[in-house]
């Protein structure tokens, strides 16, 4: 029976490598975008470098985090908006923040208003406090202290807090999460 079919397992031998070398061959050209009108080629693109900036941050299964305390210190936290010396707006929070920030950097630009982003992934923007999520910042503490101590001394008006808050709120309870937000708030505001 074997040997009867042998031609039938030869041909499909055969047409599996077929496929498999023009499925390489489509995946090394980027599936010949070249046959794609010039506005889709872009929009692909910047799909694409999405992708490889998301890919980038990731290292041994943990997310680089887009600011640090040295940013902090050294006045080099993400800019939105009009680049002007001082910010009067300050965008904190985790990865929820991040996506907000095109948002947030285009109305400041047509505002003519200057902003920073603080952003630590997998990390709660509260002062003093730890959420403890594995992938969270472990300096969060002193991340905190210093960013509170920047928006003191540059006497920065407005502070956007923006977070996955229901991951927060599953995680340490609903009233653990109010005094801990409320806190936050007041130490900003004072």
């Amino acid at each position: 029976v074997l040997a009867a079919r042998g031609p039938l397992f030869s041909a499909a031998l055969a047409s599996s490598v077929l496929m498999l070398g023009g499925s390489y061959m489509i995946n090394a050209s980027d599936g010949y975008s070249d046959r794609l009108p010039t506005q889709a080629r872009a929009v692909l693109a910047k799909a694409n470098e999405r992708t490889l900036n998301r890919q980038s941050m990731r290292v041994n299964g943990a997310s680089k985090h887009p600011t640090s305390i040295r940013d902090i210190e050294a006045g080099t936290l993400l800019k939105l908006g009009d680049d002007q010396t001082r910010p009067e707006f300050i965008l904190w929070g985790d990865s929820h923040a991040k996506v907000a920030m095109p948002a947030f950097d285009a109305y400041a630009k047509q505002q003519g208003l200057s902003g920073r982003a603080a952003i630590l992934y997998s990390t709660a923007p509260f002062v003093n406090f730890d959420s403890g999520l594995p992938n969270g910042d472990p300096n969060v503490v002193q991340y905190s202290e210093r960013l509170l101590q920047m928006i003191r001394d540059k006497n920065v008006k407005d502070v956007y807090l923006s977070a996955y808050w229901s991951l927060y709120v599953k995680k340490m309870g609903t009233k653990k999460f109010c005094d801990v937000f409320r806190d936050t708030v007041d130490q900003i505001a004072s």
